[in-house]
This record gives C-alpha cells, structure tokens and sequence, in this order.
C-alpha cells in the first residue's frame, strides 16, 4: 500500500540523472544566478554584491538595496487555496 509513495522519489532522482547526463550541457542559467549552483554560495553573492555597490558608489551614483527573508513563505500559504 506505501510502495508507490516509496518508490517514486528514488525513480524520479534516477530519470533526473539520467536527463542531466544527457541535457546538462543546455540547462545552463545566467552567470548572476548563484542559488543552486556546483562551486557557488553566499560568499560569491556577498562579494558580488559589494564590489558593485563599490562601483556604483566611485561613480557617484545612489544605491538602494532591498532584501526579502522568504524562509517560512511556504509555511504560511494556506495548501487548501490553492
């Protein structure tokens, strides 16, 4: 009765492996998308972030950051309407 539960996230890994060893050199993203990356973090996005703001800032320009916190979003949407 579990089996089917069980069994699909092992064959849903196995055919996503199999996709990206045949299509991985297509699915590439933009050199500024650092979430979910091999050999990227937060350090790269922190060092990112201030050499640019560094930049700006020397040019005599004005610079106004916004930072959204979405950790608990999913907890907080209600599944029933949706």
């Amino acid at each position: 009765m579990y089996r089917p539960v069980t069994v699909t996230p092992v064959m849903s890994t196995l055919s996503e492996l199999v996709l990206l060893q045949l299509h991985g050199d297509f699915l590439t993203s933009d050199n500024l998308q650092f979430g979910f990356k091999k050999e990227t973090g937060c350090c790269h996005v922190f060092f990112t972030l201030t050499e640019s703001v560094k930049h700006i800032v020397n040019n005599g320009s004005k610079v106004h950051c916004t930072v959204l916190d979405a950790t608990k979003a999913f907890d907080k949407v209600l599944l029933n309407g949706l």
